[in-house]
């Protein structure tokens, strides 16, 4: 085999190769950026639910479900942690305040969906029990 003829099929061989992985790469690329973009909408049905105080429904157009899914894709995502948070803390000043107007269970119904949210700390638990024990006073 002549030397030109060699030259020519290793260049051939090169750009097939370079070809292949490329297109593999830009394939690959193209993956990921599909995937960061379905989490973008992901976080922006999260954080328009938030913002209209839908938590836990309507089924696939709330808070925890947006950020359920997005925590399967990426289980350490501090935007979707973040998220939980801040509907968890919400949650907890809208049952003090019902509570102190006197809707004990509508403030334990909100304070046991901030539980779904984060892990609950301790003053969360204990105010989950006192309300317990305030609806059984009161018979309910």
């Amino acid at each position: 085999m002549s030397r030109a003829v060699l030259v020519a099929v290793l260049v051939g061989l090169a750009s097939g190769i370079g070809g292949f992985a490329l297109g593999r790469y830009t394939h690959i690329f193209e993956r990921h950026a599909a995937a960061d973009a379905e989490l973008e909408k992901l976080v922006a049905r999260a954080e328009s639910a938030l913002v209209a105080e839908r938590f836990d429904e309507p089924a696939n157009d709330n808070v925890l479900d947006a950020t359920d899914q997005i925590l399967a894709k990426r289980p350490d995502d501090a935007r979707a942690s973040e998220l939980r948070l801040r509907a968890a803390n919400r949650l907890v000043r809208r049952g003090l305040l019902r509570k102190a107007s006197g809707d004990p269970a509508a403030a334990l119904k909100d304070y046991n969906l901030a539980a779904r949210f984060t892990r609950a700390d301790h003053g969360l638990l204990e105010e989950i029990e006192a309300t317990k024990r305030d609806l059984a006073k009161l018979g309910k």
